[in-house]
């Protein structure tokens, strides 16, 4: 082809980036697909143009058209293409999804120092995706990413550490990731400073955390902000924030905040004191699938604080149930109790409560290791024991 045409050319390419960084998308495809069938030499072309089909600018998404672009860009070293060839592979867009293909793409990526390949292959690593799980791998790419200010590679690293029990260079990456916006290493990181056993205990870098967390909409960051101020020595006026952050959770269906505001109300903290509405609460968040919320509406309904509400063993025979079906020791114990004395059962059982006592003990619940002990006391073959007064 004559230079003068290819020249021609590149300055209508040229028009076509200055269009393009206008945000006039539409003229900018149009030029760009003139540009791409004379002057198959501008790859940049062909990237710019899968960018605009791609993402839809001014024009209606075109995945196909978008990978064919990106690919002819790629198959010609552009390393911003060759990695977005890969990202299409990997979600399957505008090609067949295909983990082999997106392994082989991102790895010709890194090669150019793409951070965004670089994180890609770090998770496909950590995920066991196309590849055998391996952290050391995993790490490698992630670290990388990480140093380009990666908040995802930030946060991963940080779930790999955790996983191998290096919690604090997990803190250190979940830190990292907070600073760059990312919503779960903000709770995280602020999760270590309320603790305080990886890094130094510091309630206020938490509030802070979990605040700039509760205003990108995590309801999570609501309820540990509010667990914050109700468990620890803040102002009263902290604790009535707690209340109100737990009530605004509850109404969305939350059953921990519900099992909170519960707590809140029976031992009047940060709220007036109020038995009913704790045990309203207890009941909502039991229902919801909390399981601290059916133990303590178990014991609850054992014996009612008030009058309002009556005693109902059955139901509490339920409840604790349903928190042992999610191995709660200490309602495994209750339940034993229950089965021992025919509480809520048409008769006693004491095979079946020997079993519960066993189960609660070998999760470490002292009253039923007590319990066990007076049991065996009367094993010979079957399990024939003397119904006892107390426990």
């Amino acid at each position: 082809m004559p230079s003068y045409i290819v020249n021609k050319y590149r300055g209508l390419y040229k028009r076509a980036c200055e269009l393009y960084e206008e945000k006039k998308y539409k003229e900018a495809a149009e030029m760009l697909e003139v540009v791409v069938s004379k002057d198959e030499a501008n790859f940049e072309a062909n990237f710019l143009l899968g960018e605009i089909y791609y993402y839809g600018k001014e024009v209606l998404k075109n995945e196909k058209r978008a990978f064919s672009c990106y690919l002819y860009a790629a198959e010609n070293n552009l390393k911003d293409a060759i990695y977005m060839v890969g990202l299409c592979y990997y979600n399957g867009t505008g090609v067949f999804l295909d983990y082999n293909q997106a392994y082989k793409w991102f790895n010709e990526a890194v090669k150019y120092g793409v951070p965004m390949a670089q994180y890609y292959l770090g998770h496909m690593y950590k995920e066991g995706i196309s590849v055998s799980k391996d952290y050391p791998h995993a790490l490698m790419w992630l670290l990388k990413a990480a140093k380009e200010e990666i908040a995802i590679a930030q946060k991963e690293a940080g779930m790999c550490y955790e996983d191998l029990g290096e919690k604090f260079a997990a803190a250190t990456m979940f830190l990292a990731g907070a600073k760059n916006n990312d919503l779960y290493s903000m709770i995280k990181i602020a999760d270590y400073y309320t603790e305080g056993e990886v890094v130094p205990k510091d309630l206020e870098i938490a509030v802070d955390f979990y605040r700039k967390a509760s205003k990108m909409g995590s309801k999570e960051a609501d309820i540990k902000l509010a667990m914050v101020y109700e468990n620890n020595e803040f102002e009263q006026e902290n604790e009535e924030k707690a209340v109100l952050l737990y009530i605004d959770a509850a109404k969305s269906g939350n059953a921990v905040a519900a099992n909170n505001l519960a707590r809140c109300y029976y031992y009047g903290k940060g709220v007036a004191e109020d038995k009913y509405f704790a045990y309203t609460w207890w009941s909502k968040a039991a229902n919801g699938g909390n399981v601290d919320a059916m133990v303590s509406l178990a014991d609850y309904l054992t014996n009612p604080p008030i009058d309002k509400v009556a005693q109902d063993l059955i139901t509490a025979k339920y409840w604790w149930m349903k928190a042992c079906e999610a191995g709660n020791s200490y309602a495994m114990y209750r339940l034993a109790n229950c089965f021992e004395k025919g509480i809520g059962f048409p008769s006693v059982s004491f095979e079946e409560a020997y079993k519960w006592y066993k189960l609660s003990a070998k999760s470490g619940n002292i009253e039923a290791q007590e319990a066990l002990k007076r049991f065996k006391k009367h094993l010979s073959g079957k399990i024939k024991i003397k119904a006892s007064q107390e426990i």
